[in-house]
């Protein structure tokens, strides 16, 4: 009988050391099917693996230590070494055992919480809150394939106790991955893990590779980026300087499928960044990726005015219309065939240049420079052409005869003409008439009255008059006769020096016109006091002269010589006045515009004077 209980408590002590238990290793704890929402803690709701003390082993595929198995086998060796001793026979073990074995109680861990992940490119940040009686963490993850299912969970890391990061790197572009985490404990007795707990989301989108802006103009700018397989857009954000010259935040601007825009309606010389976006979908996740930027300017306008505001022989001011987000100015300077250079930089919108020579041309082109970031933006060119001025009248004479003045003077190298002035009675100048001549004939004065005239040289220069300057003279109106005749009535007067035919009808101006007499020195016309001999409309005029003749045919016909000179049109003729008469005379008629010897022969009549002087 003694011998039977010492047996029974020897299998009771047995069954006291080794209790049979049940476990579900983590692998294969429950898992949702669908994947959360991107960004978003999930945590899935399971049981807990077990209830009380039971030997596991990590989740199915870990590729970390099995010392957790290792440490959970020990207590079977002791309680086999027992089940040993228990079977030697004692005296001892025939005794009541008044303390009974103690009991192992076996502690889960806490489930993880606060479990995140930051997905970059191709880096999962991940981390978490310690969790209460660990040892360690096992982190695993799976991947969403083509087929909108998980593949395998795959253990990527254990930790210690103490560890609450990881940085998961080697991820692909645009990918969904799947984490969950177990919180575990391992004892010499025992090891137990807590539920897993789920984080779902898309890794982050692949930067474009380059943006470029191109056809920068002042109001619109072309942007493109290189393609990226992933994007299924592209988001633009913008920045632009604000009046103070600092670049605002980001604000959205766009999005496209395409991978380039042109962005118009914009302000000249200001400063534009652009930040392109790629945003990848992959199932229901989006993942954007951090974008990439790319700052420029637009151009400067050109300025709007450029002008010669005054020459001189010695000196030509210019000035210029203000160039908005313009910094400053450069000047640039051309003459003949020398190089254009670069004459001055200013933050002034005038200047004189000094270093000229009188008479010569010169071409001034300017532009607006803006300074930003330590480097220059330049706009367009805007041109101006100018003169240095040329140089004034340094002779001029007058004489009177039949109540008229007649005025001469040298002439002035480079003069485009010259204009003639009268001056009033109240002292103020009133420009009578511009002429190519070196002489100028007035209209009839008053008899005995002086009269005060000036002559100034100009220069055209981009359909402007650059002036020299002018030489005055006075003279007293005389009627004294010319060529022993002081006419009166209606009469016709030609003056060779200035090439111009005035005619008189009740001695008041009717027609003045400019007209080509005989040429000088060899065909001149004849002056002196004619007469009107032969008047015809139309009239055959034929002759010869130097071995060259004519056969022509003019409309109307005023001779006032026996050797065939005349007054008549002369339609062959694209110009009168100014010194054609000096080489393209004609052969001693005076060549009248259609027009106003029309008005002469009409109040023409046969012996009217005509006088050439």
């Amino acid at each position: 009988m003694k011998k039977f209980v010492a047996i029974v408590l020897s299998v009771m002590l047995i069954a006291t050391v080794v209790p049979f238990s049940f476990s579900v290793s983590a692998a294969e704890a429950p898992q949702k099917t669908g994947a959360p929402k991107a960004r978003a803690l999930d945590v899935e709701a399971t049981q807990e693996v077990t209830t009380e003390p039971v030997e596991s082993t990590e989740p199915t595929g870990s590729t970390e230590s099995t010392e957790p198995t290792t440490e959970a086998t020990e207590p079977t060796t002791e309680a086999t070494e027992s089940t040993t001793q228990a079977t030697q026979p004692t005296t001892e073990a025939t005794q009541p055992t008044t303390q009974p074995p103690t009991q192992i109680k076996k502690i889960t861990p806490a489930k993880v919480k606060n479990f995140i992940a930051k997905l970059a490119r191709t880096t999962a940040s991940l981390s978490w809150s310690l969790s209460a009686n660990a040892t360690k963490y096992v982190i695993q993850r799976a991947t969403l394939g083509s087929n909108g299912k998980y593949g395998d969970y795959v253990t990527v890391k254990t930790t210690g106790a103490n560890t609450k990061s990881f940085k998961n790197k080697g991820l692909n572009p645009a990918t969904v991955y799947r984490y969950r985490i177990y919180a575990y404990r391992v004892t010499k007795d025992y090891t137990t893990n807590s539920a897993p707990v789920y984080f779902t989301d898309l890794t982050q989108a692949p930067e474009v590779n380059k943006v470029v802006i191109k056809d920068k103009k002042s109001d619109s700018l072309k942007v493109q980026w290189s393609k990226s397989k992933f994007a299924a857009k592209y988001l633009v954000y913008r920045s632009v300087e604000n009046s103070k010259g600092k670049m605002q935040g980001y604000l959205y601007y766009g999005q496209t499928k395409k991978t380039g825009f042109t962005d118009k309606e914009l302000s000249s010389g200001t400063v534009y960044k652009y930040k392109i976006i790629v945003c990848c979908k992959k199932s229901k996740y989006l993942s954007y990726s951090n974008g990439k930027g790319k700052k420029t300017m637009t151009k400067l306008l050109a300025p709007e005015k450029f002008i010669t505001k005054s020459v001189g022989a010695k000196a030509i001011k210019l000035a210029w219309s203000k160039v908005p987000k313009a910094t400053k100015y450069e000047l640039y300077k051309k003459s003949g065939s020398a190089k254009e250079k670069l004459i001055a930089t200013l933050k002034s919108r005038r200047y004189t240049d000094k270093n000229i020579t009188t008479g010569a041309d010169y071409v001034y082109k300017v532009r607006g420079v803006r300074t930003y970031n330590k480097k220059n933006y330049a706009g367009p060119m805007k041109i101006v052409s100018s003169s240095a001025g040329i140089k004034g009248i340094t002779d001029l004479s007058a004489k009177s005869f039949l109540n008229k003045a007649l005025l001469a003077w040298t002439q002035v190298y480079g003069a485009s003409g010259y204009e003639v002035f009268v001056q009033r009675a109240n002292g103020s100048w009133r420009s009578l008439t511009t002429t190519t001549n070196c002489a100028y004939f007035s209209n009839r004065l008053k008899t005995g009255k002086v009269y005060k005239f000036a002559v100034k040289p100009y220069k055209l220069v981009a359909n402007e008059k650059l002036y020299g300057g002018s030489k005055k003279v006075a003279v007293k109106a005389k009627s004294n006769s010319l060529y022993g005749s002081a006419p009166s009535g209606t009469w016709v007067e030609v003056s060779i020096d200035t090439q111009m035919l005035f005619m008189y009808v009740n001695n008041k101006l009717y027609v003045s016109t400019p007209v080509v007499t005989g040429n000088i020195g060899d065909r001149m016309t004849t002056k002196g006091l004619h007469h009107v001999i032969s008047k015809k409309s139309p009239a055959r005029l034929r002759g010869s002269y130097g071995g060259s003749s004519w056969d022509t045919t003019v409309n109307y016909w005023l001779g006032f010589t026996s050797d065939g000179q005349g007054i008549h049109d002369a339609t062959w003729r694209s110009a009168f006045g100014g010194s054609i008469y000096k080489g393209n005379g004609s052969h001693g008629c005076v060549n009248t515009p259609l027009a106003a010897v029309s008005k002469v022969y009409s109040k023409a009549y046969v012996g009217m004077p005509v006088i050439v002087y």
